[in-house]
């Protein structure tokens, strides 16, 4: 649990659970994004298994961010975001 962060309501506390959802998304998305990355120029992974990826990523981001009290939807979707910038590049 995030140091401090349990007893905390109202805005203060969902703003804290976006924060969190935003970085472990964001964190989680570039690290997925640049391994697919180099796992593509080196021909360890083919084109099909792009989207499977993306669907683990958006699993691991989510449980990540419920995991740290964040928010999960916030964490899926920054993480595809950051996974779409990185994988495309």
């Amino acid at each position: 649990a995030a140091a401090g962060h349990e007893g905390a309501t109202g805005a203060g506390g969902a703003l804290l659970e976006l924060a969190i959802g935003a970085a472990v998304g964001a964190a989680i998305g570039v690290t997925g994004g640049a391994l697919l990355r180099i796992a593509r120029r080196r021909n360890w992974a083919a084109e099909d298994f792009t989207g499977i990826a993306v669907l683990a990523l958006a699993v691991v981001a989510y449980t990540g961010a419920v995991s740290l009290e964040g928010n999960g939807f916030v964490a899926a979707f920054c993480g595809g975001v950051a996974f779409g910038a990185l994988a495309a590049a």
